[in-house]
């Protein structure tokens, strides 16, 4: 088949790949609905002397691609363009390896560009390739409609951390003890606008200052701390208020919830 006659089909296909470079073999493969340039790092930006290549590819609005460079001489990255030649997306390792993958679907339809680079500053000419493959959209998301509701009793403790608190290498601390079952889970959000919070869990029985059984500081929003508990040994636990910086004080507002057990 003429070169000329196989272009027509691509751009039919409206998978096409053209390559800006003459220094760019242009080795097409169609396999699967996916189009394959062979091509090497050609050009240097004069601005930071970085080494790329650069191709239009033409996408249409509510198709799902993926686009994907892999290399063996170079730690290849991508950056994809929208026909304003705004930065959409970037990716280094999303492929296997240290190869770079990105799963795309445009809103409307165009000519968008794929930028590929060298993460690790390869040399004029390195040898890498290229796909574009159309693949399967994916489901319309499912309605969530549950199939029973739980309603949680959250409970409040209010308190203030303070100099005349109990203190451990410079932090003050509010202790509180609760009863949990074997499997259950508690969880725990802290709270505080005077100081950044931290929330630490002991086992009663054996506590030690040094090594909770598990703590956070910052998973509850902001500086907020928040822990889902769930142990494997019925008995009473100690949740530990402190704070992340040495000789804060202020209030602060402890909230337990216990998951309905199944």
């Amino acid at each position: 088949m003429a070169a000329k006659a196989k272009r027509k089909i691509l751009i039919a296909l409206g998978l096409m790949l053209a390559s800006e470079s003459g220094g760019v073999e242009q080795a097409l493969a169609q396999r699967a609905q996916a189009i394959t340039y062979a091509g090497k790092l050609d050009r240097r930006n004069p601005r930071d002397g970085e080494i790329y290549a650069s191709y239009p590819i033409q996408l249409t609005a509510g198709k799902r691609y993926e686009i994907g460079v892999d290399s063996e001489a170079f730690d290849p990255a991508m950056t994809l363009t929208d026909p304003d030649a705004e930065v959409i997306a970037d990716d280094d390792d999303g492929g296997e390896g240290n190869n770079a993958l990105l799963d795309f679907s445009p809103t409307r339809s165009g000519t968008y560009r794929v930028r590929v680079k060298a993460v690790d500053g390869a040399k004029p000419g390195a040898d890498y390739k290229l796909t574009l493959r159309e693949v399967r959209p994916l489901p319309a998301p499912i309605k969530a409609k549950p199939q029973s509701t739980t309603a949680l009793r959250l409970e409040t403790y209010g308190g203030t951390l303070e100099a005349s608190d109990g203190e451990i290498r410079g932090k003050y601390e509010d202790e509180f003890i609760f009863h949990v079952n074997s499997g259950q889970t508690m969880l725990f959000f802290l709270k505080s606008d005077a100081i950044d919070p931290v929330l630490q869990i002991f086992d009663a029985q054996g506590k030690t200052t040094d090594q909770p059984i598990t703590q956070d500081d910052d998973s509850g929003g902001g500086k907020n701390a928040f822990i889902a508990f769930t142990p494997d040994t019925e008995g009473d636990y100690i949740v530990r208020v402190t704070s992340a910086n040495n000789g804060e004080t202020g209030a602060y507002a402890l909230r337990a919830a216990a998951m309905p057990e199944s």
